[in-house]
């Protein structure tokens, strides 16, 4: 019988002899945790403002200070922070309070966002612990937010740690009951905070579409069945994003960390997990320290990279732990080349801006959404037009001027009335003056596609 089994068959035993005892020490927990917690988890509502609507959303919040801030899983990572407007914080009770709040910023490696109230109060902060230390059958309770409450009353959860996972980071399972909703504070037997429920993972169904069977990824974000522990974003907590963006990610200036495979392993001789270094970037760290394609990596900071069962998650893993460490942190990798090993330093530097978060623009009376160009965009992918200046088209509105003129998503947009484009403000301008002529006096664009520099004509809407 393995452990996980044992355990179990170990509480069913003890409930069995003695349900009422079980039972009390739950009460007390539960009742112990409310009392703890009361008044530390609200409701946060925000507004998300794209280029073309606006959508409303809600999620829970933790006091984690006593000068009112709040931490959230529930705002998306991906969500460019100067769209996120009009954030509110909401108490519980029968009345809604709402307090104004502002962001503080966004961690993208801990998937969490903070925030701080503008008004002074009472708040009842709580505080996590640095590490969880739990085990296969721990009880845990979450303390959440019943949202679909007319009150906003306080909801319980409770369980018993099932499973424990890696892939990558760590994530509890709970079984015989069931945590809060995304956002709910999780507690030990202790009563100590030792988690967030967090997204819940994907479960793979399969399905019959159009005749033929296909998997299909579902995911409840109602029910609680799994957390993040305390020590996969205590970190954060003592270096809290407070300009009001996305925190800025280190790099080593390496597009891609591609498993080593089994064949080049044995040929090299190397017998644990390893990674190859893929499109080193002129100028960045890893150049500048000397490391080349094709370097292996086989530790980092004297630790040997993590044996996870699958060569995927051992590269996932290695750049988790590199998000972990602050940007101008010295490093040390251990590589394999030439048939030798060796150490190489060098500092981590600032993630460039990611395409995701370049400038954007947005016009409606041409159906165009446009972005610049970063330096990534230069090293990722085999786009013939990677190297070439311009704005690329993030989408067209059917129907739309910008449609009719065979614009597409994915055309890179050189030139405007003849004239070279290379940022947003260049862009606007040209369109802007464009606009204004009289009517019937047709627009100019050349697109790259591909390999094809394609002229085309969009009608003036006026």
């Amino acid at each position: 019988m393995n452990a996980t089994k044992k355990i179990i068959t170990m509480l069913l035993m003890l409930g069995a002899m003695c349900p009422g005892l079980l039972a009390d020490e739950t009460q007390t927990l539960l009742q112990g945790v409310a009392k703890k917690a009361k008044g530390s988890v609200v409701v946060i509502s925000w507004t998300v403002e794209g280029v073309v609507s606006s959508q409303s959303q809600v999620g829970i919040g933790v006091c984690i200070a006593d000068n009112g801030w709040f931490m959230t899983p529930s705002i998306s990572p991906q969500t460019r922070p100067d769209t996120i407007k009009d954030i509110k914080i909401i108490l519980p009770g029968a009345d809604h309070t709402r307090i104004k709040a502002k962001l503080l910023g966004i961690d993208p490696a801990t998937q969490m966002s903070f925030i701080q109230a503008e008004e002074k109060r009472d708040w009842n902060p709580i505080a996590f612990v640095k590490n969880s230390k739990l085990t296969l059958g721990s009880q845990v309770v979450s303390f959440g937010i019943n949202q679909v409450d007319a009150q906003l009353s306080p909801k319980l959860g409770t369980g018993y740690i099932s499973s424990i996972t890696y892939a990558p980071g760590k994530r509890l399972t709970v079984t015989g009951g069931e945590l809060g909703s995304l956002g709910s504070v999780v507690f030990d037997a202790k009563m100590r905070a030792i988690g967030i429920v967090s997204r819940q993972p994907f479960d793979i169904y399969q399905a019959r579409i159009k005749g033929r069977t296909a998997p299909m990824r579902l995911r409840n974000e109602s029910l609680g069945m799994t957390f993040i522990p305390v020590e996969e974003f205590a970190y954060i907590l003592s270096r809290i994003p407070q300009d009001g963006k996305t925190r800025k990610l280190p790099w080593i200036g390496v597009v891609a960390f591609t498993p080593l495979s089994k064949d080049l392993a044995e040929i090299k001789g190397i017998t644990t997990p390893a990674l190859m270094l893929d499109q080193v970037i002129p100028g960045q760290a890893a150049a500048n320290a000397g490391l080349k394609n094709g370097d292996i990596v086989m530790s980092l900071n004297g630790k040997l990279l993590p044996n996870l069962g699958n060569p995927q998650l051992t590269a996932a893993e290695f750049n988790r732990l590199l998000m972990r460490l602050p940007i101008g942190s010295e490093i040390q990798l251990g590589i394999f080349r030439n048939d030798r090993q060796e150490t190489v330093k060098l500092k981590l530097e600032e993630t460039p801006t990611l395409p995701s978060r370049a400038k954007q623009f947005f016009n409606k009376k041409l159906g165009l959404l446009v972005r610049e160009k970063v330096m990534l965009d230069k090293h990722i992918g085999n786009d013939p037009s990677a190297g070439v200046d311009g704005l690329l088209v993030l989408g067209v509105m059917p129907k739309s001027p910008a449609a009719k003129s065979q614009i597409q998503r994915g055309d890179l947009i050189t030139m405007v009335s003849a004239r070279p484009v290379k940022n947003v403000k260049e862009f606007e301008e040209l369109i802007e003056k464009a606009l204004a002529q009289k009517p019937g006096s047709d627009i100019l664009f050349v697109v790259q596609r591909g390999e094809d520099r394609v002229p085309l004509t969009v009608k003036n809407p006026k």
